[in-house]
């Protein structure tokens, strides 16, 4: 998951990525976790590509990891069919964010990535706002505060004082 992190944001969103996969039931020693993980990655980075997964996201995987995109569509959506009906769907409408999935109603696999993406650009665009908070903040602190640099320390003399006594 390394190799496709370019800075520590990416890092933050792979981990959210792999965490909500394994809050909903997705087996971490799967191929289809990592494949998932990076589909849904690779969604999150360019948003037009929400409506085109399996033409160009699965395509992305698929040359990261040096195999087909239908072998990738293939595995995520047996993974996919194992954990709906096989896991608990009220902790898939919660990780997903919907309340209208009942039993053994699952959605596409280009629509569940899309559904994941989605959460996690709100997600990332929310961080990166309270970040820039962050950074206005300090800067109007550092503006408005005296912060002493120490090889730019001024040297002031103390006043000497008249030894003499005027009687």
């Amino acid at each position: 998951m390394n190799r496709v992190c370019k800075n520590n944001l990416d890092m933050i969103c792979l981990n959210a990525i792999a965490a909500d996969l394994s809050q909903i039931g997705f087996s971490k020693n799967s191929k289809a976790y990592t494949y998932m993980c990076h589909a849904i990655f690779f969604a999150m980075q360019d948003c037009n590509n929400l409506y085109s997964i399996s033409a160009k996201v699965f395509t992305k995987v698929a040359q990261f990891y040096n195999t087909k995109p239908a072998n990738i569509e293939k595995t995520c959506r047996h993974a996919l069919d194992t954990v709906y009906f096989d896991g608990n769907i009220c902790r898939v409408n919660d990780v997903l964010g919907i309340k209208y999935l009942k039993q053994y109603e699952k959605p596409h696999l280009t629509t569940f990535i899309s559904l994941l993406a989605e959460k996690h650009v709100i997600k990332l665009n929310k961080l990166i706002l309270s970040r820039q908070k962050k950074r206005k903040l300090f800067k109007s602190t550092l503006k408005t505060k005296e912060v002493l640099n120490p090889f730019k320390m001024i040297l002031i003399k103390k006043p000497s004082f008249n030894n003499s006594l005027n009687l």
